[in-house]
């Protein structure tokens, strides 16, 4: 019996170190508390912050060559301009600064900060004021309004950044915080809204950066705070106190705004989501295809537009039950529709005998031609506004069309057009080769033709159409 004893003992012994043993792996394996040189990363923070000399130069270079980026809108280019900006340090200085209830810092971050923002939107502003390019390209139009996957990004990426200054592994996290955050490219965005003098693209860019600014200062103070770094010690402990109260407003000051502007984003992004969502379900109505529509998100009042051909009254009703299963907040729902001629709807006019029937009828033509030509022109600024997306893209018509005849001697006759096509209510632009062969040909010679103008065009997306 004692001997069974001893080994239950010792069984229980061993599940205990086992149980401690893992843990402290898992302390071990999540612990960010540790041998920190709080002191060597706090006077390297503050060092990286001052903004003179060869920062300014750099600084000004990251601003061109995002600036170029965005106007050509190449990704590649934008993500180079943001790995030597040094934008990122006087906000993480601001939130260590904030951390450590340092006064002195914080007013000198605060102040390298505001010098290096108003350098950017000059150098900004200046090279869109002499490029030639004035139209906005996508990579611009998207730095123009915030979403809640950019804050959390911006959180994140803080944290992140922070995390590795304390640890002292700077090299491999530091670069791809600044490519994630995306400081440089919002702040550009705003320097072409000044140059080309468009304020909705300056606001939201330069909205977009103090946000993903906050977040990471936010973020920066938290880790800070959680790992516990010694407070500044001020001389005069009545002027620390007082100092102290400021830093406090100063917190809330900025976390009050945020929280605001979070519960908006998630709002927003909500009521996107189920727009989408409706949407797909009234796409194609018992064959009357959606031709374009316009969500408005607003806090107070929202509302969904919708352009159809033509609607009976059983579609009408269809379309709004389903609109009805959303639980939309606030939000009203705009059907556009229109698709007989003028002249088909004086002849019904005049089909009608009586005085009464013909004005009656009358009326209600007046009040079909004005919704005609209301859906007429939101349909033509909506194309507008679209259009300028894709007026940088253009096709060498006729060096491509001689190419072609030269190599695919079977070919009749070519068209070679440039498109805007719809896919899932969005458009897309893509070369479109119309084709019309000398004699029935195979695929693999319509394979061909397809993959030499993708070569040649350096693009992905090609349509190819055989005309008979």
């Amino acid at each position: 019996m004692d001997t069974d004893s001893d080994e239950k003992i010792k069984e229980e012994q061993k599940i205990e170190e086992s149980k401690k043993h893992f843990t402290d792996y898992l302390k071990n394996l999540i612990q960010l508390r540790g041998n920190i040189d709080s002191k060597s990363i706090k006077e390297a923070i503050y060092e990286d912050m001052v903004f003179r000399g060869p920062t300014v130069w750099i600084l000004v270079c990251s601003i061109v060559i995002a600036s170029i980026g965005l106007n050509v809108s190449s990704a590649a280019v934008v993500i180079g301009a943001m790995l030597i900006s040094p934008l990122m340090s006087p906000i993480v200085a601001i939130g260590l600064a904030v951390g450590t209830y340092n006064w002195p810092k914080l007013m000198s971050a605060l102040k390298n900060f505001a010098i290096m923002v108003l350098v950017s939107l000059i150098t900004s502003y200046l090279y869109f004021l002499i490029s030639p390019l004035k139209v906005p390209s996508p990579e611009i139009i998207s730095r123009t309004e915030p979403t809640l996957l950019d804050v959390f990004i911006a959180f994140v990426g803080g944290s992140a950044g922070i995390i590795a200054i304390s640890q002292k592994k700077i090299s491999n996290v530091i670069p791809g915080v600044a490519i994630a955050t995306a400081l440089m490219p919002p702040l550009c965005t705003a320097g072409f809204g000044l140059a080309t003098l468009n304020f909705g693209y300056f606001w939201g860019g330069f909205y977009l950066f103090i946000l993903n600014s906050i977040m990471i200062a936010l973020a920066t103070y938290i880790v800070v705070t959680y790992l516990k770094f010694p407070n500044y010690k001020y001389l005069d402990e009545k002027k620390a106190k007082i100092l102290k109260r400021y830093m406090t407003l100063f917190i809330i000051a900025i976390l009050i705004p945020s929280v605001f502007v979070f519960y908006g984003l998630v709002k927003s992004s909500s009521f996107n989501r189920a727009v989408d969502q409706f949407i797909i379900q009234v796409n194609n109505v018992n064959g009357n295809r959606l031709l374009k529509h316009i969500p408005n998100y607003s806090s107070d009042s929202s509302s969904i537009e919708l352009l159809y051909l033509e609607l009976d009254n059983n579609d009408l009703s269809n379309i709004k039950e389903k609109f009805a299963t959303y639980n939309f907040e606030n939000t009203s729902l705009i059907i556009h529709q229109g698709s007989r001629s003028a002249d088909e709807m004086l002849s019904e006019v005049l089909s009608k005998k009586s005085k009464e029937e013909r004005l009656n009828a009358l009326e209600a033509t007046s009040r079909n031609l004005s919704n005609k030509l209301k859906v007429t022109e939101d349909s033509l600024a909506w194309s507008k506004k679209e259009l300028t997306k894709y007026e940088h893209f253009n096709v060498p018509f006729d060096d491509l069309k001689t190419e072609i005849l030269t190599l695919f001697p079977n070919i009749e006759r070519i068209s070679v057009a440039n498109i805007l096509h719809d896919t899932k209510s969005k458009l897309n632009n893509s070369p479109c080769i119309f084709v019309t062969w000398k004699r029935r040909t195979k695929e693999a010679e319509k394979q061909k033709l397809k993959e030499f103008v993708q070569v040649r065009l350096k693009v992905k997306n090609v349509l190819i159409s055989e005309l008979k």
